[in-house]
């Protein structure tokens, strides 16, 4: 977690303090411009630096990720799985629908999300 927390306010801090001097002020736009700019332009030093480096020394990350074989499960378990792979869908279509519906105004915070019939 320190390492995620440090590094952000040691890079939106002087970020917004750039952006209060500016005509634009700081606001959502300038904010989320600067930012994508700022993690564009690191991401490119990031390749390039990768790049200069031998093969041999760069950083990798090997994964052997196998998904549980379906056949070794017991009835009870499949069902299981199932019910809540499709609780997990609903829930996100639900959760999609309250942000999206034409009533809601990007009021995620309502609950619940349809209005009450006048």
């Amino acid at each position: 977690m320190a390492l995620s927390f440090g590094p952000s306010i040691g890079v939106v801090s002087p970020i917004g303090l750039g952006l209060n001097i500016t005509p634009r002020g700081v606001r959502l736009d300038p904010i989320l411009i600067s930012l994508a700019v700022f993690v564009i332009a690191a991401s490119g030093v990031a390749a390039y630096r990768r790049e200069k480096l031998a093969p041999e020394e760069r950083f990798r990350v090997l994964f052997n990720v196998r998904l549980p074989s379906w056949l070794g499960q017991s009835t009870p378990g499949k069902v299981l799985s199932v019910v809540l792979a499709v609780a997990m869908g609903g829930g996100d279509r639900d959760s999609g629908m309250c942000a999206c519906s034409p009533g809601s105004r990007g009021a995620i915070h309502r609950v619940p999300c349809f209005r009450p019939r006048r």
